[in-house]
């Protein structure tokens, strides 16, 4: 992943949050790679992933992304409500997870497939913390080191190297897999 290239692109996220209103982090991958390595993780098939929670304005979230170049590959709602945007612009893959508050006090938020969706304690997203980048400060879950062992264990730490499924990559405890489904 071209590493100037990433960092523009989240510079460019950060104002169009700002514009709409919105809050927004730093999510999954993105956050392990600029904490643990303090670069975006560089494997094919990386991509950039941010946070929101669903609100009124989320639904303007797709067309001020192409207004600044972004190209909609997928833009996914579930009953009727947006939960995933997947975009590229620049060569680099760019997701957008809504997150909807569900009973039992968690934010879920659903996969590419449907098979299995994740979930974040309240306290893990609705806590912000930041991580600097540059000069420029970013919104992430924290506090952080309990974020990334909440989504990838306790080995966290220690590079893959290579990609793998996110229902491999992720612990037990991130992850509902649908009734019946297969994985």
């Amino acid at each position: 992943m071209n590493q100037k290239m990433a960092f523009s692109i989240l510079q460019d996220v950060k104002r169009v949050f700002n514009t709409i209103g919105l809050d927004f982090w730093l999510n999954l991958g993105t956050v392990l790679g600029l904490h643990r390595d303090n670069k975006f993780i560089d494997l094919p098939g990386e991509d950039i992933d941010i946070g929101t929670i669903f609100e009124g304005g989320t639904s303007a979230l797709p067309q001020h992304l192409k207004n600044i170049g972004f190209n909609m590959q997928e833009v996914r709602t579930l009953d009727n409500r947006l939960v995933h945007i997947s975009t590229n612009r620049d060569g680099i893959h760019v997701c957008f997870d809504i997150y909807h508050q569900y009973p039992e006090n968690k934010f879920f938020y659903f996969t590419e497939s449907y098979v299995y969706y994740f979930f974040h304690p309240v306290t893990l997203v609705s806590n912000k913390y930041s991580i600097k980048l540059k000069g420029e400060f970013f919104p992430i879950p924290g506090p952080e080191v309990l974020y990334l062992e909440f989504q990838y264990g306790p080995n966290w730490r220690t590079p893959l190297k290579k990609m793998v499924p996110a229902h491999l990559s992720h612990t037990k405890e991130s992850i509902v897999v649908k009734e019946g489904a297969k994985l």
